[in-house]
């Protein structure tokens, strides 16, 4: 994946004011009910870019390797039927901990219930 930075077109010294405003345009731009320009793979980058620097926030400025963070962050009781961004369910869902998906190289990080 690459930077989220560089999806939104802000730089990692931006405000979350700034990155915020910057996802907003982006998502304005490209939601598929607000146009009709087959822009759906566009949308869904900039709302992952935005949801990577969401859950990094202590990271944020900061060079991150952003291929070492998890696709996505899941309740143990949420976990079951959660799919990877290549389609695949993942498997082993029912322990704590990293859960690599058997398709592409995404993984997902199981944590305990709230």
């Amino acid at each position: 994946m690459e930077c989220p930075y560089v999806v939104l077109g802000v730089s990692k010294e931006s405000s979350q004011k700034e990155i915020k405003r910057a996802y907003i345009q982006g998502v304005k731009k490209t939601h598929p009910d607000m146009t009709r320009h087959g822009t759906d793979a566009e949308f869904i980058r900039i709302k992952e870019a935005y949801a990577k620097i969401l859950i990094t926030p202590h990271i944020q400025q900061t060079n991150v390797d952003w291929d070492s963070l998890p696709y996505l962050v899941v309740e143990i009781s949420n976990a079951k039927d959660v799919k990877c961004r290549c389609g695949t369910i993942y498997t082993d869902t029912d322990q704590i901990g990293p859960v690599e998906c058997m398709t592409c190289s995404h993984y997902i990080e199981i944590i305990p219930d709230a």
